[in-house]
């Protein structure tokens, strides 16, 4: 590490969950955009829809975007069973079902987990405290579940 980078390392302030310092990360048009498109979806979205509602992008440019708002803990990264990559802002703390037939997916915010999060931190010999988790439920949608019958 050469001394400049040195010098900017350690005048990092508080870290966000991610590790990062989200206060340094630069403000920029592309990166304004891809928070303007996490605010206006109600559901999780691949590089590759993000970059359809950008018009005039680059996917280059998208995709360290996104990466970028990942590490400063601005978006999160959402594990929906074998699709490609989704993301989503971290504006609010939810989680989601989704049908495996369709794909279709719902929020839900009230998973009742801080009681297990307690119980498994008061247990554990290793660790302290919990700082996020992971949710997701996998299912059939009424739909799906009516054409099923």
């Amino acid at each position: 590490m050469n001394k400049g980078a040195k010098k900017r390392a350690t005048k990092q302030g508080p870290k966000s969950r991610s590790g990062n310092n989200s206060k340094n990360l630069r403000d920029t048009p592309m990166r304004r955009q891809v928070m303007k498109v996490f605010s206006s979806c109600r559901e999780p979205l691949s590089a590759k829809d993000i970059k359809s509602k950008i018009p005039g992008s680059d996917t280059v440019t998208v995709y360290r975007t996104i990466e970028a708002l990942v590490s400063a803990g601005k978006a999160k990264r959402v594990d929906l069973g074998g699709r490609a990559a989704m993301y989503e802002g971290t504006d609010r703390h939810h989680h989601h079902i989704i049908c495996t037939y369709c794909g279709k997916i719902e929020d839900f915010e009230d998973c009742g987990l801080s009681k297990v999060e307690k119980t498994v931190v008061s247990r554990s010999r290793s660790f302290a405290k919990i700082i996020d988790h992971s949710f997701e439920l996998f299912g059939i949608c009424t739909s799906c579940n009516r054409s099923r019958s």
